[in-house]
């Protein structure tokens, strides 16, 4: 009973004074009435509210089906687990469409079996031409404003993107393309449903909410504005923010000789410029010394090697340039061209990388080459004339390099193309919006 009420029932008791035998019972009779009718109105108000909630609920549950929302998740690992589930069964069929879109896939390849084997099944081979995977990383340039957000080192996201594109093309997927702009959303999809997994500002993406919504007939679903805005039109590349990417291993430091997860490179072309990065390394590090290699028969410069004037190793040094070979007049004019990017490496764990942004277009060089600063450390096996331009005939190899073929082909197969159609939303053609 509301302090109002009790105010009121005593008011007759306050002006009268003292209650007569015969006012009493009136009196008691009146404060009752006030006081079930006080309870009633709380009992109704509390009832109202109730209502009230239980309708908003219904309203919310109606406007989670029309958008297609299926579950919230309070973290990317709780959604996984129940997605995954999901997937499993989903790249068993012969026909699957999987696409995905995130800054890095190094910790979920690594750290989860089940995500790794769902990406294995996705993929295309001969004996399942009508599967799709295509991955939507974010450009190794632009993670850097991120790093700084989620207290990374400098370099660290870059690096998890790298090495995402090495387990994805250990795995034979290459339909890989990296865009330009900071990651926001996490996601991964089927022409049935997705996983959202939105990025905060200063916290990691895996420990924040998720959403796993379906496919509905409606262009106002959660499933169509993020198949097609966060995934189809970037990967279409309209706005040329959707990159793709060329990756070398670097052969050396004798000729025919690769070292084992030893040196490698990437490169990324834009419209004015290419972005490069170069790693040393190897197993547990690049050596300092490798054994001289001769093959049967080597000559060079048509000549045969004084066998005493030939070192037995090969010292690699620790400091190191990448250059790249601009090659003119028929291959009688060569030239080295330094790739001016950022340098770093570690003597103690023999890795380093040099990365950075080159203008111009890379198909205008002939070879990349990473040679010692320190001239003392020269390759001892020269060009020779059966691959060579004129240019470089007898001239030392660099410690690592590799020829650029003309013309390159892609690292994104014709057949990783995605159809203009966006086969699965038949029902909502994508160009029709043009």
């Amino acid at each position: 009973m509301s302090q109002d009420n009790l105010s009121q029932a005593s008011l007759g008791h306050t002006a009268g004074g003292s209650l007569n035998s015969y006012g009493a019972p009136a009196t008691l009779a009146s404060l009752r009435d006030v006081l079930v009718t006080g309870e009633i109105q709380e009992y109704l108000g509390a009832l109202q509210r109730e209502v009230k909630r239980m309708r908003d609920s219904i309203d919310l549950l109606n406007r989670a089906d029309q958008l297609g929302l299926d579950m919230v998740y309070l973290t990317r690992q709780e959604a996984l687990h129940t997605f995954l589930r999901y997937l499993k069964g989903y790249v068993e069929r012969q026909e699957s469409k999987l696409y995905i879109v995130g800054s890095s896939l190094k910790g979920a390849i690594e750290m989860i079996p089940d995500f790794r084997d769902v990406l294995e099944k996705a993929r295309r081979t001969e004996s399942s031409p009508k599967k799709e995977l295509h991955v939507l990383l974010t450009h190794p340039f632009y993670s850097s404003f991120r790093e700084n957000q989620e207290d990374r080192s400098a370099g660290d996201i870059a690096d998890e993107i790298f090495q995402s594109i090495r387990l994805l093309r250990q795995m034979g997927i290459t339909e890989t393309k990296l865009y330009k702009g900071t990651p926001t959303c996490f996601l991964i999809a089927t022409d049935e449903c997705m996983l959202l997994n939105p990025y905060p500002y200063e916290k990691e993406a895996f420990e924040s909410f998720c959403l796993i919504v379906r496919k509905v007939d409606s262009p106002n679903s959660i499933y169509y504005q993020y198949i097609m805005h966060h995934f189809y039109e970037p990967w279409q590349n309209r706005r040329g923010n959707a990159l793709e990417y060329q990756y070398f291993r670097l052969e050396g430091p004798n000729p025919g000789q690769t070292l084992s997860d030893g040196p490698d490179f990437f490169v990324i072309q834009d419209a004015k410029e290419f972005y490069l990065a170069a790693f040393l390394r190897g197993v547990p590090g690049l050596p300092t010394v490798v054994k001289k290699e001769t093959g049967a028969g080597e000559k060079e410069d048509g000549l045969e090697p004084a066998a005493a004037q030939v070192p037995e190793f090969i010292p690699l040094g620790d400091q190191f340039v990448v250059k790249l070979l601009r090659v003119h007049d028929d291959g009688r004019v060569c030239e080295w061209e330094e790739f001016k990017g950022q340098q770093y490496f570690n003597p103690e764990r023999r890795r380093g990388k040099v990365i950075g942004s080159h203008p111009g277009d890379f198909k205008e060089f002939a070879m990349v080459g990473v040679f010692s600063r320190d001239d003392t450390y020269r390759n001892p096996h020269t060009h020779k004339l059966e691959w060579a331009p004129l240019g470089l005939k007898g001239q030392p190899l660099p410690l690592f390099w590799t020829p650029l073929p003309r013309p390159r082909e892609s690292a994104i197969s014709a057949e990783g193309s995605l159809s203009p159609t966006l086969a699965l939303l038949p029902e909502l053609d994508p160009t029709a919006r043009d």
